[in-house]
């Protein structure tokens, strides 16, 4: 599968390897390069130099640099002069020292697959239900606590938020971690982030604050929904979904995965990734979520633009968006297979409309439209369908959008929050391009 600059770049742990790599993808630099339908491999620098090599399967890496950083910027280099000069490489039998490297992956993979075949161990389910009943306690202390707060809050107004300090809303949101509900405690801080923030942050954050208090009120009544809203809702509190309750769900997706684009956020000490897919056959949408150390790489490489032929299992829930690749060794389509998308702004907010109804939590959704073009009114920038009908975009890659589309009708990928269209990527004259 060719692999662009762009899609490169989102391997990368920082912007400084993918320069540090651009600095060094030259041919002169490099003893020797290798391919094969498995592997790229190379020696860089001179001497015995750096082995780098990369398992074209899934895009892992390795190198004997002592960068801490993964990938290094030799991986990515390497990457990087292949994706430009594809003669560069050496279509020939890897060394033994790549030839290893790969079958202990290959075996790694196989025994990880075992390994899930395998029977669970025995669990107190006695001790299991004990410690169930004792956090679903101390959750519901902390979501008494917070209806509460909540309803002093709504009493008092939103006129007096802008003055008040950060600790206003970081002591609730503590108390909800204390009480073991992680995900009432971020919804806590993100009241926070709107305060203040734009004219209308009033209404923003009224809304914010009523879906809090609808969540409270499931939660409440939590024994008499539906087993997909039960989940949901859960999910929503602070409860992380097992290996057993996805598996439990027997919900496993086998299709033609397009990856139609990617949003990564760097926190001080970790970083979190959404990867959006669609289905080729059940245009079907699934998120993918990733996390990891600031050093170290995700579990799965999911590049943009690429299309995996895999199986997804979806986590349980009211919309069975969120899913984890599910086989192991998923393979890369060399053929780039594009979903298609909305035809129209219309039947895509209809689609959206839907998923509010089954999920009124939803944070956000994918965003597929076929035939946009940009406009710009008032300083405001709108994606807009053969009809007129229209879409406010956020993005700092405008120009480049209208640069690349040339003012012509593409196919648009983006991240829909319920009031702005975030673009991750688009099919401009056959091609996919990133937008972030």
């Amino acid at each position: 599968m060719p692999i662009s600059l762009e899609q490169i770049a989102t391997l990368a742990p920082d912007q400084k390897s993918v320069d540090a790599a651009k600095a060094i993808a030259v041919p002169a630099f490099w003893q020797h390069i290798g391919v094969d339908p498995s592997a790229l491999w190379g020696v860089f620098g001179r001497g015995s130099g750096y082995l780098v090599k990369i398992d074209l399967a899934n895009l892992g890496s390795a190198c004997s640099c002592p960068s801490r950083k993964y990938p290094c910027k030799h991986s990515l280099a390497l990457l990087t002069l292949f994706s430009q000069i594809p003669d560069s490489a050496q279509i020939e039998t890897p060394p033994d020292w790549v030839s290893d490297w790969i079958k202990k992956r290959q075996d790694r993979a196989a025994r990880q697959a075992d390994t899930a075949k395998k029977p669970p161990k025995p669990v107190d389910r006695k001790a299991q239900a004990k410690r169930a009943e004792e956090r679903f306690q101390k959750v519901r202390t902390g979501v008494e606590f917070l209806s509460l707060w909540l309803d002093d809050l709504m009493r008092e107004g939103l006129a007096g938020l802008e003055t008040k300090p950060f600790s206003y809303w970081d002591q609730p949101a503590r108390r909800m971690i204390d009480s073991q509900a992680k995900g009432l405690a971020s919804r806590i801080w993100n009241c926070a982030e709107i305060v203040g923030n734009g004219p209308d942050w009033p209404d923003r954050l009224a809304a914010h604050l009523g879906r809090i208090k609808l969540l409270i009120h499931a939660f409440e009544r939590i024994d008499t929904l539906s087993p997909d809203l039960h989940s949901e809702v859960r999910q929503l509190i602070g409860w992380s979904t097992s290996q057993e309750e996805i598996d439990a769900q027997d919900e496993k997706v086998h299709d033609e995965w397009f990856v139609i684009g990617q949003r990564t956020e760097e926190e001080e000490r970790f970083r979190s990734q959404r990867s959006w897919l669609m289905g080729r056959q059940t245009r079907r949408e699934a998120l993918i979520l990733q996390f990891a150390s600031a050093r170290e790489s995700f579990p799965e490489t999911i590049v943009p633009g690429e299309t995996l032929d895999t199986t997804l299992a979806f986590y349980p829930g009211s919309l069975r968006q969120r899913a984890r690749i599910s086989s192991l060794g998923s393979n890369r389509v060399e053929e780039e297979i594009v979903p298609k998308g909305h035809a129209t702004i219309d039947e895509f907010l209809t689609f959206y409309a839907g998923q509010l109804a089954l999920n009124p939590w939803m944070g956000s959704c994918s965003c597929s439209l076929e035939s946009i073009t940009l406009t710009n009114e008032d300083g405001q920038w709108f994606v807009r369908d053969q009809n007129s009908a229209g879409l406010p975009i956020r993005t700092s890659h405008i120009w480049k959008l209208l640069a690349e589309s040339g003012g012509h009708p593409f196919q648009l990928f983006g991240e829909w929050n319920g009031n702005s269209l975030v673009p991750l990527g688009a099919i401009i004259h056959g091609k996919y391009r990133l937008c972030t």
